[in-house]
């Protein structure tokens, strides 16, 4: 296998690395710099690399219970009997996997950034007793968000071009 094939064939974990630890983590580091005072937010853009290791450190600790949140909501569209055999066929097409994945991933992602908000939210409050309730309306969006992204993910599968229906 040459070195080419060995890179393509990691590039659906670091698809998934990027939506579902990464960007919610920088969406929680963002979420706290906007609560605390100039000074953190200039250390945070000061060291750039060392926001980006936290961040991604931060979406590995939210991305399991993401993970399984999401997992939940897909295994009530009633479809991963078809996606589980079509993706274990010889006829898969790996573009219409790729697209039901990254379904996959973007719903991770949005739960995770709504899981790391919501600590954030949490923190103030325990630690200054001041809501910021705009961090409340942000993770219920991007919840809300996380369950769409579940159901297009079902559509994806709804339009596979599997034989036989599994039940």
């Amino acid at each position: 296998m040459s070195t080419l094939d060995k890179a393509v064939e990691k590039l659906p974990d670091l698809h998934f690395d990027w939506y579902a630890r990464l960007i919610p983590g920088l969406a929680g580091l963002i979420a706290y710099a906007s609560t605390e005072s100039e000074g953190v937010r200039e250390q945070l853009s000061d060291n750039l690399l060392l926001s980006i290791g936290l961040a991604y450190l931060i979406g590995h600790f939210a991305q399991p219970l993401a993970s399984a949140i999401t997992k939940v909501i897909e295994k009530k569209s009633g479809r991963e009997a078809d996606w589980n055999h079509y993706r274990g066929s010889a006829e898969a097409i790996p573009l219409l996997l790729s697209k039901v994945s990254k379904a996959h991933a973007e719903a991770v992602s949005m739960m995770s950034s709504s899981i790391i908000i919501l600590a954030v939210f949490i923190y103030r409050i325990v630690d200054t007793m001041q809501a910021e309730w705009l961090l409340v309306f942000c993770s219920c969006i991007l919840f809300i968000f996380g369950i769409e992204r579940c159901r297009a993910r079902a559509r994806k599968i709804n339009n596979l071009p599997i034989d036989e229906p599994r039940t």
